[in-house]
């Protein structure tokens, strides 16, 4: 049996009676309990600050006012209990990839199905669907393979390991009490991985305990070929998320069409081929759909982002409260960095609507929230009455910012939207709220997907990037007869830029940094470097900056890794495309290298020598596990003899460099571990590689780098620049640790049970009823009590650059693009000044009449009126401004809502009197 997570004991106890409306509850007798948990059976590869204690559960009472009937709110975090099925942390575990997994309950057993490998590389042969099961989501059985393997399947799908590679199950109820799965897999052609090779299949399990029957899905409008036709070309599928029943019996179960041809999208970024960009074929947001209960199915042509036919992934579906209509989200597969066009974090999400039950799409536009480019999956929740008492959506609680790719998976959490039912034209049905934190917030958790069972959630995600193991959270869901306002635990500290610190390495998550104290100054003369550093890297996609020492767009140097291979950029210009950056091909055996190696979750030296007079460039690379070292030689056009590396002096950066100014471009920062990185200001050989890839790999327990080098150490030169994590003196003197800036604290609960506190960048989400910034659409007015804290005051010597410790951020409302923020600040003579500012044009309004009422450390009153196109309106007609109105949704929260690099933002505490906070909505 696996061993499963432990969690502290709490209850709850509601006292709720039961209602048909949520705008009608009587909710009393209000338990409140607090503890940590203690999680146990996840390995944890990065420090977490504060220890365990990352979770807390409670329910308090809140008011809100829906047309003339009150209602009481709930404050929900619940206690989340983790539980480990498959461990590849473990040595003992030879499954060391796993992913894409889908949970469901079945006649008294838990089932959660996803694909592995013992290979730690995605998609790699030998990659088969597994199974586990378990009777409390406590203890797991060992894994098995589900669909090939004659202990599990009545008619084992073949599955040759030297060629066959099996992906993604999703499970759903048939409408016979079974248990139904859509998966995809291949078998090759002609004895190589080929996707074409294989099809989507159909298995149905009537026992839990028994075994899967098997069917692969036909196409008749194609001669009965497991590729439909659809707009005159043929497709190969690919299935996504669970497949979703509608109310007329009709499955829809997700899927992505992918030409056949292979061929290069019209529409695709020039340059574009499959060879060096991931995403080049064009691809479609789709569904299969069956009328008879899963025996037959038929393929929608679905749908794309106009403009980007070749960057639609993974959709999922579901259906509207009381009307025919379908709903999609699918996300944006752009991998692209914003200066080479690619999307911002608040269109990574896309949705589109089909109103004849799935056979026909609109167009897929963004959803306006800050997240991250993964799956998702969105389902109902159910009241007692049977009727959706709101939707829910578990996806990562992330702002990706200027990273790329997949980068920034990391916080999973339960987002909620309301059922607008009859009210849908007003609001938006994709108005999601993030939520609740479920996974560890230091690892990457994604790709999750969930099943309800009477008042329990169970959601299950891949943890970590590789190895790569499958966790599984069980909580209780909201209650059904009132709104929440939900707790986003541990969303935000992680975009402090200080990295944290705890030998011999040091954690970065993309948006963290380190500045040298000292300027970089090369010799006058120089014009050879080398570089060498090590790092486990936990992304395998996108730009990661290693070293930014670029004093200019025209000079300096930037060091980085580009979809895990590693490149060099010598300040021709600060586009960041690619045909800027000396790299080695992505078809090359280093290339290849370098993605098995951070697929082996293993440590990888990173070394790289310029010699900028001859146009040379040596790329090393040599695995910590193994010790296996590979290179390649890159040639460059030469520099001329006046151009050499010596400029002004100017400090580097290690990790993210926030977007300077100076060079028009945003480099993420690395996601993963930092050991040692160090600047030469001479070429070194490949025995000069190794020597100090052993010595500073020592404390790391590296193994040796084979083959032994020739010479004993690099050239007695000293270097430019030196970071060793597991040299705390010399990190503090050369790279002074920046202040934890924003982070704040987790929201606590305080006084009577009512008093939120929330500091710094987090935040709690507020679920609305039907509520529009549209025209015609309900206004919300909210009336608030809430008390300024003193400020903080800062003692590290690294500073904050875009914080503002003496600024309260009371509310934000309105969508990650479009939002008024409710603004304090102290003046120069301690006088509070609040404001309106307005994230689309940066606009501020004073509010004198309330600012001169208002005193630190009391209590205040406030009322804001939110509505047609963002206008917003504080007090009595005090100050009324428009902020726009992205697509009619409308988003509030207690604290900061959103994050945008360019903002200044608070550390200030700002407590939360939620049993007086009261809402209500009226036409416009």
């Amino acid at each position: 049996m696996h061993s499963a997570t432990t969690t502290a004991h709490s209850r709850i106890t509601r006292g709720l009676t039961r209602s048909e409306s949520r705008c009608e509850p009587n909710i009393s007798n209000l338990e409140l309990s607090m503890p940590s948990i203690n999680v146990t059976g996840v390995t944890n590869t990065m420090h977490t600050p504060g220890g365990p204690h990352w979770r807390r559960s409670m329910i308090i009472a809140v008011t809100v006012v829906c047309g003339n009937a009150g209602a009481k709110y709930t404050l929900y975090t619940p206690k989340v209990t983790l539980s480990t099925v498959v461990d590849a942390f473990n040595t003992s575990e030879p499954l060391k990839y796993n992913h894409d997994s889908s949970i469901g309950y079945f006649r008294g057993v838990w089932i959660v199905v996803w694909n592995a490998n013992v290979l730690p590389r995605e998609g790699a042969a030998g990659q088969y669907n597994y199974m586990s099961t378990s009777t409390d989501l406590t203890d797991w059985t060992a894994p098995e393979v589900a669909f090939s393997a004659v202990d599990r399947a009545v008619n084992p799908v073949p599955c040759t390991p030297n060629v066959c590679v099996q992906w993604q199950p999703n499970l759903f109820t048939l409408a016979n009490g079974s248990l139904g799965c859509v998966w995809s897999g291949s078998n090759g052609v002609d004895g190589h991985v080929d996707s074409r090779g294989g099809g989507t299949y159909v298995s149905v399990l009537d026992d839990p305990h028994g075994r899967w029957t098997n069917r692969l899905i036909a196409f008749e409008n194609n001669h009965n070929s497991p590729h439909p036709a659809a707009l005159g070309k043929n497709w190969t599928l690919f299935a996504t998320q669970n497949p979703f029943v509608l109310r007329s019996g009709r499955i829809l179960a997700p899927v992505v069409l992918t030409d056949a041809s292979n061929a290069v999208a019209p529409d695709a970024p020039p340059g574009c081929h499959n060879g060096t960009f991931k995403w080049c074929t064009a691809r479609r947001s789709s569904v299969l759909i069956s009328d008879d209960g899963g025996l037959t199915w038929r393929c929608s042509p679905g749908t794309i982002i106009p403009g980007y036919s070749w960057a639609n992934w993974e959709p999922t579906v579901w259906q509207d409260t009381d009307s025919p209509r379908v709903y999609m989200i699918s996300r944006f597969n752009d991998f692209r960095t914003i200066a080479e066009g690619g999307p911002h974090s608040d269109a990574k999400m896309q949705w589109a609507t089909s109103d004849d039950g799935g056979e026909t799409w609109a167009s897929l536009t963004a959803v306006p929230v800050d997240t991250v480019v993964s799956r998702a999956e969105v389902m109902p929740q159910r009241a007692s009455n049977g009727k959706t008492a709101r939707w829910l959506m578990v996806e990562n609680d992330w702002n990706a910012g200027d990273q790329v790719g997949t980068s920034g998976r990391l916080n999973t959490a339960l987002w909620i939207a309301p059922a607008l039912g009859a009210d849908r034209a007003a609001g938006s049905p994709v108005s999601f709220s993030p939520g609740v934190g479920l996974s560890p917030t230091d690892v990457p958790a994604f790709y999750p997907q969930m099943w309800q069972l009477n008042e329990t959630l169970a959601v299950s995600w891949s943890l970590g990037t590789s190895p790569r193991s499958i966790q599984v959270a069980h909580l209780l869901l909201p209650p059904t007869n009132a709104f929440v306002i939900s707790v986003r635990n541990d969303t935000n500290w992680l975009q402090s830029p200080r990295p944290f610190i705890e030998r011999p390495w040091a954690s970065f998550f993309g948006q963290q940094s380190l500045v040298s104290s000292r300027p970089l100054m090369f010799p006058p003369s120089a014009r050879q470097f080398s570089v060498g550093v090590w790092a486990k890297v936990l992304a395998s996609s996108g730009t990661q900056g290693l070293i930014d020492g670029r004093a200019s767009a025209e000079s300096g140097v930037l060091v980085g890794l580009h979809n895990t291979i590693p490149f060099i950029f010598l300040g021709v210009n600060a586009s960041m495309n690619k045909t800027d950056n000396i790299e080695p091909s992505p078809d090359s055996a280093l290339a290849t290298f370098s993605f098995d190696v951070v697929y082996s979750g293993s440590w990888m030296y990173i070394g790289i020598s310029v010699d900028t007079l001859t146009g040379t460039a040596l790329f090393v690379l040599a695995s910590g596990t193994s010790g296996q070292l590979v290179s390649e030689v890159v040639p460059f056009h030469p520099r001329p003899l006046n151009q050499s590396l010596s400029s002004s002096p100017y400090n580097i950066t290690l990790g993210n460099r926030n977007n300077p100014p100076e060079t028009h471009t945003s480099i993420a920062g690395l996601s993963g571990l930092l050991g040692t990185l160090a600047l030469y200001p001479t070429m070194w050989g490949l025995s000069d590689h190794a020597a100090f890839a052993n010595r500073a790999g020592r404390p790391l327990k590296t193994a040796p780098i084979r083959p032994k080098p020739s010479v004993p150490s690099p050239s007695p030169v000293q270097p430019l620049v030196y970071f060793n994590a597991s040299d705390v003196e010399s990190v503090a003197r050369d790279f002074p640790l920046p202040a934890s800036c924003g982070s704040g604290s987790v929201p606590t609960v305080s006084g009577n049970g009512s008093i939120l506190d929330v500091c710094g960048l987090y935040s709690a989400s507020v679920e609305l009823p039907a509520v529009s910034c549209r025209a015609g659409g309900p206004t919300m007015r909210m009336s608030a009590r809430v008390k300024l804290m003193p400020p903080l005051t800062r003692t590290s010597s690294g500073g904050c650059p875009n914080e503002i410790p003496s600024r309260w951020t009371v509310l934000t409302v309105g969508d990650s693009v479009a939002h008024t923020r409710l603004l304090v600040e102290l003046g120069p003579h301690g006088a509070l000044a609040g404001s309106l500012h307005c994230s689309l044009n940066n606009h501020t309004i004073s509010l004198p009449a309330w600012s001169s009422s208002t005193t630190l450390g009391e209590w205040t009153s406030i009322e804001l009126e939110y509505g047609v196109n963002g206008s917003t309106t504080f007090g009595k007609n005090e100050a009324t401004f428009s902020c726009g109105c992205t697509m009619g949704g409308v988003w509030t929260f207690l604290g900061e809502g959103y994050m945008d690099r360019k903002y200044n933002y608070s550390t200030a505490c700002v407590q939360h009197d939620t049993a007086q906070l009261q809402i209500t909505t009226q036409n416009s």
